[in-house]
């Protein structure tokens, strides 16, 4: 964040099955917990029954406690999102060795507690063509958590890690592989989010086409869906907001010079992304978006993981690049809206262009008090 004008590897805590707030709070969740081991238990049942794996479902449970336990533990020293936020606190430079060191300073029992970041990252980068080096420029976010994840490492069998690490890609894969996993995962959403049928298969198929080809489709969503003015006219409304919100900052007696100076330049500077790139309809370019993208024919879920890769790598090969500020970071098909710090830029896909956000020929006022509160919103994420 303190050089937008490259990529660096970040190191960090993750993300939880279920939200951090719930797993250390079993009382209060019990039920949305105990949907949770129920669907964990019957996705390794499942899993077991297809493979012919000779397992009982007494292990299988005793397994699914060991892994809920361990999750609970990393959840337990993770921090919580209201202290992430802070810069300061999270942006923490090192070099891969130099970080590297601190780990191996940390007594351990298991030899396997200690993480290998350079290997780890290896196997990260593997198929990407990118090279990473012990001297790399690193920004460790979390650096309590991943200190007290070595100790947490060296106090848990190395089954239950395994298994962990197994669950967390299985799990994320339960809605493309069968009939059956899907139904089971619906037993468990109906009590964790309380949705109270499946969603239609077509909603499914749209949404992970959007996902890995939304470009794409963008251009047929533009075509037969939009209507092309209103990428001018929102920029213009744009233009007229980032005035009104520079009077507002002249007129705050609570800034001093030096601030208002600064927040005036940031503001001047943010770029604005409407509607769809204007290189949307250039076929060589949109090509050029999915090339090294093998989709096998008949095989859906192999095909999924291909994507997944693909995607994955598109990512990692960026690493030694000047940062585009020209990128588009969505789709424009997409119903929301965006301020990226990295890159100081507001984004407004096609998507949300549409009532009742936005009217072609609406009144002016219905459209500031719709798609204009959300450009307002957008703009003042700049000085959170």
């Amino acid at each position: 964040m303190r050089n937008t004008t490259r990529s660096v590897v970040y190191l960090d805590q993750p993300d939880f099955f279920l939200s951090r707030s719930v797993l250390l709070n079993p009382t209060q969740f019990q039920p949305r917990l105990n949907a949770y081991k129920a669907y964990f238990v019957s996705v390794a049942q499942e899993i077991a029954r297809s493979t012919g794996a000779p397992v009982t479902e007494a292990e299988l449970t005793k397994d699914v406690e060991a892994v809920i336990a361990f999750e609970t533990r990393l959840a337990e020293i993770s921090a919580a999102d209201e202290n992430r936020t802070i810069i300061d606190r999270v942006y923490n430079p090192y070099t891969l060795s130099a970080y590297q060191q601190e780990i191996d300073a940390i007594r351990v029992t298991n030899p396997y507690a200690k993480i290998q970041y350079k290997s780890l990252l290896d196997q990260i980068f593997a198929t990407s063509g990118v090279t990473v080096g012990s001297q790399e420029d690193i920004i460790v976010l979390e650096t309590d958590y991943l200190r007290n994840l070595i100790t947490v490492l060296d106090e848990t069998d190395l089954r239950t890690i395994a298994n962990y690490v197994h669950w967390r890609i299985v799990s994320g894969l339960v809605p493309e592989t069968t009939q059956v996993m899907r139904d089971i995962k619906f037993e468990f959403d109906k009590v964790n989010s309380g949705l109270k049928e499946p969603l239609p298969r077509e909603n499914t198929c749209a949404s992970t086409s959007l996902n890995g080809f939304g470009m794409a489709i963008g251009v047929k969503y533009i075509e037969e869906a939009f209507d092309k003015d209103a990428k001018t006219n929102v920029d213009l409304m744009v233009e007229n907001l980032r005035t009104a919100f520079k009077e507002l900052l002249d007129e705050a007696d609570w800034m001093d010079e030096e601030t208002k100076a600064n927040a005036d330049k940031k503001v001047n500077v943010m770029k604005q992304f409407m509607a769809y790139p204007d290189w949307l309809f250039n076929q060589t370019r949109l090509e050029a978006e999915f090339a090294g993208l093998e989709i096998v024919p008949g095989k859906y879920l192999q095909s999924v993981l291909a994507l997944s890769q693909w995607m994955s790598d598109s990512g990692l090969k960026t690493l030694r690049d000047i940062t585009d500020k020209d990128y588009w970071l969505t789709y424009p098909g997409v119903v929301n809206a965006f301020y990226a710090p990295e890159y100081n830029s507001i984004t407004f896909p096609a998507g949300i262009l549409q009532p009742p956000f936005y009217r072609s020929r609406g009144p002016e006022s219905i459209n500031y008090g719709g798609i204009g509160v959300v450009i307002g919103h957008e703009i003042t994420h700049g000085f959170d």
